[in-house]
């Protein structure tokens, strides 16, 4: 388990430099704000998250695009289960659930196997 979780802590190594690489080859002031693209490359170099993950860790981080669609969108009616508002809902209807006291909550273990 230690070596899979150290491969995995370098392909995301190679990634971020990619990253970095991809940022350096734009030209200067591609983002049009007001900080000049080598000092964002340094800071971007500098506070890099380093992503320590324990040797028998078995949920690697994943984007949440790749799990709305494998998930369900829930409300809670008071119930301990709930129910179902739709499957696989999309970013923009997530982000369209403003109010926290509305009860909305996302289920992906029928997905996920968990």
């Amino acid at each position: 388990m230690r070596g899979e979780s150290s491969v995995f802590v370098r392909v995301l190594a190679v990634l971020f430099l990619t990253a970095l690489a991809l940022l350096a080859a734009a030209p200067a002031g591609a983002d049009s704000d007001s900080i000049p693209d080598t000092l964002e490359r340094q800071l971007a170099e500098r506070f890099a998250p380093y992503l320590y993950l324990h040797p028998e860790e078995k949920f690697y981080p994943v984007s949440p695009l790749y799990v709305l669609p494998r998930s369900n969108l829930m409300r809670t009616d008071g119930s301990a289960d709930g129910y179902l508002v739709e499957n696989s809902p999309t970013e923009g209807r997530i982000s369209a659930l403003t109010d926290p006291a509305a009860g909305y909550y996302s289920t992906s273990d029928k997905y996920l196997n968990l």
